[in-house]
């Protein structure tokens, strides 16, 4: 039987009552070339329901028609569907309540996931995370369809798809441009402004319901921002290169950032708001060089990019994502080897990438950019280019890193006259230069030029800034460490309070600045002998380190030291011992063995261990860090001076203590368990201490001093002190 039978036999008075579900219907199938419309049947005792995406759909019908808007998935209906294909374990049940959300609740995507993860074994997080990286999601998505068309053994052209291009074309070409544009950028909180610009008022009010449909976005009103469905990113961007004029888009994506990019980040709501544009900011540029191989790139591309990545690089940088700005950089530099040999048009975005390593510890890599750079630039009599400054601040920091501080304090005034000479003695640069000039007097132990600097850069950070601009909270924190050096602990607690208020309330608690300022207030609690507060801050501030930059980061590093070496002076030596030794394999992956601050985590250890009278173990660690740092920083260099003292001690009280414990078994018998408690962790019994003092020889005591220096911690005297590195800004 045809069709036109089946009309026939459904408007026949003989035929039952009837119930016609027609889905995923659009225009061209009702009024296109197939007329489908001609074939509905007209009864009265039978019903039709179509399902559309297409608004327009139903005023094109002669009939009578209601429309109802139809809504997603119910949250428990959603659950439902995915658990009927992906067993989930209660514990996960967050996990993939916030996949189904991420998906729209879509039933075709919530049916993909699920086929995945049940043939590829993988949670409701591991499966959303591989859905919104770029590199993953198309595999992902073809793996999904590949299942989903062999489970419901039917072939593409007659499966439901999530969305089609075509389809949203023929109701609106603007909604095409629109989708293709949002796939660039990041999929989250993308501003509606960015959406708003491409087009007319109403035309972009039209197309932007008819991806509302698709349920291609969720909108959030309050922030004024759109949040892409991943899967419909996911399924789009497999087509990407496919679309003709996709380098035109990106183009006017560009000029549009650009426009819209603050670049003046003085005040609090500037930084935000470029915070907001720079994850959409690394997608577009990210995509584009995924292009660049298949098209030829304009120089005005280029230089836009470049100008935008470096505006971004400078805000991630701040923001401790040190990584990020090197994945930029390189892409970057892909990118400019389609168009430019003239390393020159990268020296703002290398001279940010060289301050990132700088701030991971990668001082070698650091300074050979830095001079990479230098060398690079022009060179005309009298004249400085920005980025030949910017190149020398990172060879002084790095220098100032490394303990080379006579070289550091030349390259610091050599900048400094370069950039009175180039910007003039107001400019703001200057406060910087300072700024860093007072941290390396600090390095020197200069520490009343310092406070002099520090206290100079805040009196005019004040009239340039706002009181809680980062700038001056910055130098806020720093004239904190100043003091404490000094040993003036109230004053500098009072300003490392005051810092932390304003990053609390300016950067948030889980900003790495107000983490770090949260450290120093520990340490000079410390001081103040406030140890359990202090205990409490450094594992808070460890903690939340490791979980916003993970465990490999320098400053989740320090975070971890300062535990460590709170722990020790606390005379919980095995939990100082535990902390520092499972923080060693992490140093050395990152640093290297023979770096500064691997020698820095060894001093640490070393102390431990000495305090724990395990001087062998403590001598073998201490003749490594006096050897490299002889080898790195000279043999006169104070780190050299102070190991050489602390491996000189070891030895003494290694060669004494053997002679004094033979000794001491001859002739003090009563004393034979004292000398085994210093081999292991238990107190001396006050009975042998009294035999100790009693029964030893009076004209050999002098002898032994070396070994009774540390009779007092065996007695429980309290001997505390504090090395903890206290972190400028």
């Amino acid at each position: 039987m045809n069709l036109e039978g089946i009309k026939n036999l459904l408007e026949s008075n003989s035929c039952p009552p009837w119930l016609m579900i027609i889905d995923n219907a659009d225009i061209d199938t009702f009024f296109g070339d197939d007329q489908l419309s001609e074939l509905l049947p007209r009864s009265s005792h039978g019903r039709i329901i179509i399902n559309s995406r297409n608004r327009s759909l139903a005023s094109k019908f002669s009939l009578s028609v209601e429309v109802i808007e139809m809504h997603g998935m119910e949250l428990d209906d959603a659950r439902n569907l995915f658990r009927s294909y992906a067993p989930i374990d209660p514990d996960d049940n967050e996990d993939a309540d916030e996949l189904l959300a991420a998906l729209g609740y879509l039933p075709i995507a919530i049916v993909q996931a699920g086929l995945v993860m049940s043939s590829h074994p993988m949670s409701a997080r591991e499966y959303l995370s591989h859905l919104i990286n770029d590199r993953t999601a198309s595999r992902l998505i073809l793996a999904g369809l590949r299942l989903y068309h062999d489970t419901h053994q039917a072939s593409p052209p007659t499966t439901t798809p999530v969305i089609s291009l075509e389809g949203i074309q023929s109701q609106s070409p603007e909604a095409v441009r629109i989708l293709v544009a949002m796939v660039c950028l990041d999929s989250r909180n993308i501003p509606a402004i960015i959406l708003r610009s491409l087009g007319k008022p109403h035309q972009i009010a039209h197309a932007m319901a008819v991806l509302q449909a698709y349920s291609a976005f969720a909108y959030d009103q309050s922030t004024d921002t759109l949040d892409l469905n991943p899967f419909v990113r996911a399924l789009i961007r497999s087509h990407l290169k496919t679309i003709p004029w996709l380098l035109h888009c990106i183009m006017s994506l560009l000029d549009l950032l650009d426009f819209l990019f603050p670049t003046d980040l003085k005040c609090q709501d500037t930084i935000c708001k470029a915070r907001c544009y720079s994850s959409h900011v690394v997608s577009l540029l990210s995509t584009l060089v995924g292009l660049c191989g298949e098209h030829q790139l304009p120089s005005k591309c280029l230089t836009t990019s470049i100008s935008l990545a470096t505006n971004v690089s400078y805000l991630l940088r701040d923001m401790a994502a040190y990584d990020q700005v090197k994945s930029l950089t390189r892409e970057m530099i892909q990118l400019k080897s389609n168009v430019f040999s003239d390393v020159t048009v990268l020296a703002p975005l290398l001279n940010h990438l060289a301050a990132a390593e700088h701030c991971m510890g990668r001082y070698d890599i650091a300074a050979q950019i830095g001079k990479q750079v230098l060398v690079a630039q022009p060179s005309h009599p009298g004249l400085y280019s920005i980025e030949a400054i910017r190149s020398l601040n990172t060879l002084a920091l790095v220098c100032q890193s490394q303990g080379k501080l006579k070289d550091a304090e030349h390259y610091h005034l050599r900048v400094w006259d370069m950039k009175i000479r180039a910007l003039g003695s107001n400019h703001p640069d200057i406060l910087t230069t300072i700024n860093n000039f007072g941290r390396c007097l600090q390095a020197q132990g200069r520490h009343k030029d310092a406070e002099a600097r520090f206290h100079r850069v805040l009196i005019a950070r004040f009239k340039i800034f706002e009181a809680d601009h980062p700038s001056v909270l910055r130098s806020m924190n720093n004239l904190g460490v100043s003091l404490q050096h000094q040993k003036r602990f109230p004053e500098a607690e009072k300003w490392f309070r005051k810092a932390l208020l304003g990053r609390r309330r300016v950067l948030g608690d889980d900003h790495h600045e107000t983490l770090r300022n949260e450290s120093n207030l520990a340490a000079v609690l410390h001081y103040q002998t406030k140890l359990d507060q202090a205990e409490e801050i450094f594992r808070q501030v460890a903690i939340d380190f490791e979980r916003k930059l993970g465990s490999e980061h320098p400053e989740t590093i320090q975070a971890y030291q300062n535990l460590g070496s709170l722990l020790r002076d606390k005379a919980r030596y095995q939990e100082a011992e535990e902390v520092i030794s499972s923080l060693l394999p992490i140093v050395r992956k990152v640093y290297g063995e023979r770096h500064l601050m691997t020698l820095n985590t060894l001093k640490h250890l070393a102390i431990v261990l000495e305090w724990q009278k395990k001087y062998v173990k403590a001598l073998s660690v201490a003749h490594h860090i006096r050897d490299v740092r002889s080898e790195k920083l000279g043999k006169k260099h104070p780190d050299t001076q102070a190991s050489q003292k602390q491996v000189q001690q070891l030895e003494d009280y290694v060669k004494t203590r053997s002679h004094v414990e033979n000794d001491l078994r001859v002739s003090l018998p009563l004393c034979d368990d004292l000398c085994a408690s210093f081999q292991g962790n238990e107190k001396v019994p006050p009975t042998n201490r009294r035999a100790l003092l009693k029964h030893c020889p009076r004209p050999k005591l002098y002898q032994y001093l070396p070994m009774l220096i540390v009779i007092p911690h065996a007695l429980g005297l309290g001997i505390t002190f504090a090395i903890y590195a206290v972190r400028l800004s």
